[in-house]
C-alpha cells in the first residue's frame, strides 16, 4: 500500500511501520479535517429543507387541519379533493390560491418565509362557514 493517495489511521502504521506515532496523528488529523470540509461542502449544496404535506379537502374539512413548518422551509402542499364538489383553497398570507374540482389534485410550492399562524380557508360560499378552515403555523428559525 505504499502507493496509496489517502492513508487512514492504522493503515499509516501498518503501510509504513518506520514512521513515528505523530506521523500517524498528523495523518489522521488530516483525514478528519478533510472529512469534516466534506461533511460542510455536503450540508452546503443539501439546499433549502423541503417540507412535503399531503392535505385532503372533504367533507367541509382539511386533514390535517393544522399544518406545520420552519420558517424558511419550503413547503410543498399536495392538496387532493376526494368530493364531489369544488373547493377553492386559500392562504392569502403567502398568496396561495387554487381551485380544485371534484377528484382533482394539485401541488403548492412555496417558502415559509415569515414566522406566525396563518388560516386557510376554503372560499366557496358556504365551506369556510361549515368548518373547511385550516391553520398554517410557521415556527421561527432557532
Amino acid at each position: 500500500m505504499s502507493g496509496a493517495g489517502v492513508i487512514c489511521g492504522e493503515e499509516a502504521v501498518e503501510a509504513h511501520p518506520e514512521r513515528s506515532s505523530a506521523m500517524k496523528v498528523r495523518l489522521t488529523a488530516a483525514n478528519f479535517i478533510f472529512l469534516l470540509s466534506m461533511t460542510v461542502i455536503i450540508t452546503a449544496c443539501a439546499g433549502p429543507k423541503i417540507r412535503a404535506i399531503d392535505l385532503i379537502g372533504e367533507d367541509f374539512r382539511f386533514l390535517p387541519e393544522t399544518i406545520r413548518v420552519n420558517e424558511g422551509d419550503t413547503v410543498q402542499i399536495n392538496f387532493s379533493n376526494p368530493d364531489v364538489v369544488p373547493h377553492l383553497i386559500d392562504l392569502p398570507a403567502f398568496n396561495q390560491h387554487i381551485a380544485l374540482l371534484p377528484g382533482g389534485a394539485f401541488t403548492l410550492e412555496f417558502v415559509a418565509d415569515k414566522p406566525g399562524s396563518f388560516q386557510f380557508v376554503c372560499s366557496v360560499p358556504g365551506h369556510e362557514e361549515a368548518g373547511m378552515v385550516g391553520i398554517f403555523v410557521v415556527d421561527p428559525k432557532p
